[in-house]
């Protein structure tokens, strides 16, 4: 069988005709400038970030947007900068979007291990000083998730085993940037949009699904580019399970419903959460725990400034909570997660977390009461550390019981 012959071409001449980011190009440069400090910190000459499908950290640095396969992005510690994917959709390159990144070298790849032995085959060609053909130390950004073939074919090319540095990349994409934190801001009111138009879909005799499709229908009309995860709408007992997918089920007067949605913009991620009673008679439990539960979530923002430990948050938590009279509803172990470019990364948001907060962190901020077989309360944003304190991004209000 003959090779395939790709028709359309994918050289940097022809891409950057079509070059679009959603960042000026400077602030990807930076991004690689502040890398290669870190790099420098733990004496590596170069760094492979590794990732599948659409991965965050090569999103985040080269604006590469590989929906499947597996991808590479390799930078030297002078800075130089290049990629490769093995999602050649219809065999062609240009296909699968490579032309919207602006990392000029470019090579495709026909698998895993393919792709690291082209890595590393140019690595050894930029590496710098007088044993230039050979790179001292390479560190890898990725191992978590990389198939033993890539990884076997990576230590064979280099000789050796790489540095494994999976944390690197999030410690660089731990503070937001302006043009990050206007990213997020929009992602937020657009799934604001969504919250609202689920609440007020909610009534007896509406199911589940009919909920969720008025939230999803409002969030795309706003200018979600994706959904960030699957939306919840769960009504009933399940409420207390907290998360499921949306049913048939047609929901019932006076239950809980949890709400969880969010909407991708540009490639940043907003989380947000809503609880309400179906009609305007709200049982007093049910009125009793939602009125906590927000009571909680204003008095840990209030508590929320550069300086302060995630780990004072979590004994905020508990002690107000346990002052409440909801100890045994509350899920100390963790009570958010950082959100970006991908949905989970620092700052870790729970009980033994080690951050500390400081001016551009962002992190869906969700300090929930839950109860089994009853229902959610919880007041869930997406919530950004400015110079002064933090910032409530979706501007939906949060005195929401029933509707």
């Amino acid at each position: 069988m003959s090779s395939y012959e790709i028709k359309v071409p994918y050289d940097w001449a022809e891409r950057r005709k079509w070059l679009r980011l959603p960042f000026p190009e400077g602030e990807y440069r930076d991004r690689v400038a502040r890398l290669v400090g870190l790099m420098e910190a733990r004496g590596l000459e170069a760094l492979l970030i590794y990732g599948q499908g659409l991965d965050a950290n090569l999103r985040y640095l080269a604006n590469l947007q590989s929906h499947g396969g597996e991808s590479a992005m390799a930078v030297t510690s002078d800075g130089q900068s290049w990629i490769s994917t093995t999602w050649l959709l219809h065999g062609e390159p240009m296909h699968s979007m490579v032309w919207e990144s602006w990392v000029e070298e470019f090579v495709p790849a026909a698998d895993g291990p393919e792709l690291m032995r082209r890595a590393v085959d140019w690595l050894k060609d930029k590496a710098a000083g007088p044993r230039g053909g050979y790179v001292a130390r390479i560190g890898l950004s990725g191992f978590g998730v990389m198939p033993v073939g890539a990884w076997d074919a990576l230590r064979e090319s280099l000789g050796g085993q790489p540095d494994i540095c999976d944390d690197m990349m999030l410690t660089l994409r731990l503070t937001k940037s302006a043009k990050e934190a206007e990213y997020l801001r929009k992602a937020c009111v657009i799934s604001g949009a969504g919250i609202q138009a689920a609440m007020d879909a909610v009534q007896a005799g509406a199911s589940e699904v009919e909920v969720a499709s008025k939230a999803h229908a409002e969030m795309f009309l706003a200018g979600a580019e994706t959904l960030a995860f699957g939306t919840a709408v769960v009504a009933g007992p399940r409420a207390g399970l907290k998360h499921a997918n949306p049913s048939q089920r047609r929901m019932k007067a006076g239950e809980l419903v949890f709400l969880d949605m969010g909407a991708s913009y540009e490639g940043y991620n907003a989380d947000l959460s809503r609880c309400v009673a179906v009609g305007d008679e709200v049982p007093r439990d049910a009125l009793d725990m939602l009125q906590r539960a927000e009571d909680v979530f204003h008095d840990m923002i209030a508590a929320m400034k550069p300086g302060t430990a995630v780990a004072e948050l979590a004994r905020l938590y508990e002690d107000a909570t346990r002052a409440y009279g909801y100890e045994s509803e509350a899920m100390p172990a963790a009570f958010g997660h950082g959100v970006g470019v991908s949905l989970f990364e620092r700052p870790l948001m729970g009980r033994g977390s080690p951050d500390v907060l400081q001016p551009g962190m962002a992190f869906a901020f969700e300090p929930m009461l839950v109860r089994y077989r009853f229902g959610t309360a919880v007041v869930e944003e997406t919530i950004l550390i400015t110079e002064t304190g933090a910032e409530i991004l979706s501007g939906l209000p949060t005195r929401i019981y029933s509707v």
